[in-house]
């Protein structure tokens, strides 16, 4: 079984991302589609999508997170209008900004009362959230928590959760443009960077020393059933996780120590990226490098790799070569990469960029614990480079 994700044109912003951010919301759509998509493989080859309820706690942390975006821009949440009846008495109508899309209106209530379970651990800005509602009085969280637009209520009522409403965007703001936040936001950036730095710097290096070099993604992850995938979101099941966790652990370990000794000592280099989702499980996205003169068959190392990973779990793996749907990425970075093609080494980077953020903002506990990222060492750039002098510019190449 097999996922791939279909990247978005993400700026190179890893780590930054925080409420103010103009492209936050385009993160939490592909968060929330990545949460909620899951491609297979069936025996014959063919590609088969499932749709996945989303789990209630990360589909609140992605509202919550969405209205905190929409808390920040220039005008109330809510308002009030008088709209006058025919028997002459004027009734308040809450009116909700424009820009509000109506699944997140909709979402209002369970955003003000659904609690935190512990299972995961949340960002600075979700941990501001959850302090804002916390710090709202009792009967302010009981109205925002249990308020419908399309119920009957009074003018008071009205007023009373337009007030709430207003106050919780006005705390919200004032926290999150606090010195303390704001550091922790500048922190967070600049590890995100750092890590997204030590990919670049591979890639680079590589370029430095082979005039092109072969990409090759697959995704890894451990067998489960469309049934067991269907049922999945209804359990986080904590110590299943645990197990899961060391299980794709040690098999990661077995192929790099397999790879030694088999056709995978031909590639120059590797980026392993260990996620979780409640639906999927533990799962890697993986990178493979190999010297783009002696290799230029992409999907046939793809399908190595498979093998290898089936070898590693005892036939309980699940893979998706991405390769294979290379045509379906608006900013194709896989395949074949010429140290001159400066627009698709600028793709390969923004894919590492959205490797980088997917996680910022909640990470299941167990995967707090587990190195994410994976990296092979660099190879070291000769004084003296052998062969032709290259024809193009590189001094794009750091």
């Amino acid at each position: 079984m097999n996922h791939c994700i279909t990247k978005p044109n993400l700026a190179s912003t890893a780590g930054q991302w925080s409420l103010d951010d103009l492209e936050a919301l385009q993160l939490l759509d592909q968060i929330q589609e990545d949460h909620s998509c899951y491609e297979v493989n069936n025996d014959e080859g063919d590609v088969v999508e499932f749709r996945l309820p989303s789990n209630p706690e990360t589909q609140c942390f992605i509202d919550r997170l969405q209205l905190g975006i929409h808390c920040h821009k220039q005008r109330p949440l809510a308002s009030l209008r008088k709209i006058k009846r025919i028997q002459g008495n004027k009734k308040l109508s809450v009116q909700y900004a424009k820009d509000l899309p109506i699944q997140l209106i909709s979402a209002l209530p369970a955003i003000f009362s659904m609690p935190v379970s512990g299972t995961y651990t949340v960002s600075v800005e979700l941990e501001t959230i959850h302090s804002v509602i916390q710090d709202l009085s009792d009967m302010e969280r009981f109205i925002l928590g249990s308020f419908t637009s399309n119920s009957a209520y009074t003018n008071e009522q009205a007023q009373a959760y337009v007030d709430a409403l207003n106050r919780f965007q006005s705390l919200l703001n004032e926290r999150m443009s606090s010195a303390k936040v704001r550091k922790r936001l500048h922190s967070r950036k600049n590890s995100r960077l750092k890590t997204k730095e030590n990919m670049i710097e591979l890639v680079h290096t590589l370029l430095h020393v082979h005039s092109k070099i072969l990409v090759v993604r697959v995704d890894l992850g451990i067998m489960r059933t469309p049934e067991s995938l269907i049922n999945h979101h209804i359990s986080s099941d904590q110590w299943q996780s645990e197990q899961d966790s060391q299980f794709i652990i040690d098999a990661l370990e077995r192929l790099n120590k397999n790879a030694r000794m088999n056709r995978m000592k031909h590639a120059l280099g590797y980026i392993h990226r260990i996620e979780y989702g409640p639906q999927k499980g533990f799962h890697v996205h993986a990178y493979y490098f190999f010297d783009g003169q002696d290799h230029w068959a992409d999907i046939t190392w793809g399908q190595y790799i498979a093998k290898q990973w089936q070898n590693v779990t005892h036939n309980q793996g699940s893979v998706f070569i991405c390769n294979m749907k290379k045509e379906d990425y608006r900013y194709c970075a896989l395949g074949m990469l010429d140290y001159s093609d400066v627009e698709m080494l600028k793709n390969l980077e923004q894919s590492f960029d959205y490797l980088c953020k997917n996680d910022q903002y909640f990470q299941f506990t167990t995967q707090k614990r587990i190195r994410g990222f994976r990296t092979s060492q660099p190879p070291e750039i000769p004084e003296v480079k052998m062969g032709c002098p290259r024809k193009h510019d590189q001094s794009h190449l750091r």
